[in-house]
């Protein structure tokens, strides 16, 4: 057999920086390392956020239900619902631009 072609690949040696992956070193830029300093702690309060509401939800409905009130269950879950997609549609931005930002 005859062996393949480079004719779409790169030439032999390592490929060009934009390609390379893995681990890059910090950069020593103080604004840049606030900004991912930044980044971080809003992703961490944002999923805390959302956990904690989560949290705090099943704590209400639990001592509605021991207290017996039905109707403020219905009241709960309205606010619960409204409030829910929000927190959840800006945990999920922070999370993926946090996983997906340039020099990680």
């Amino acid at each position: 057999m005859a062996a393949p072609d480079n004719a779409g690949g790169f030439a032999e040696g390592a490929p060009p920086e934009e390609r390379q992956s893995g681990y890059k070193p910090p950069s020593s830029d103080p604004l840049k390392q606030k900004h991912a300093q930044t980044t971080s702690t809003l992703a961490y309060w944002l999923l805390g956020m959302l956990a904690g509401t989560l949290a705090l939800h099943y704590l209400c409905i639990m001592i509605l239900i021991f207290c017996n009130r039905a109707d403020a269950i219905k009241n709960l879950e309205d606010f619960y619902h409204s409030w829910l997609p929000v927190l959840a549609g800006l945990s999920g931005s922070v999370v993926t631009y946090y996983f997906t930002r340039e020099g990680k």
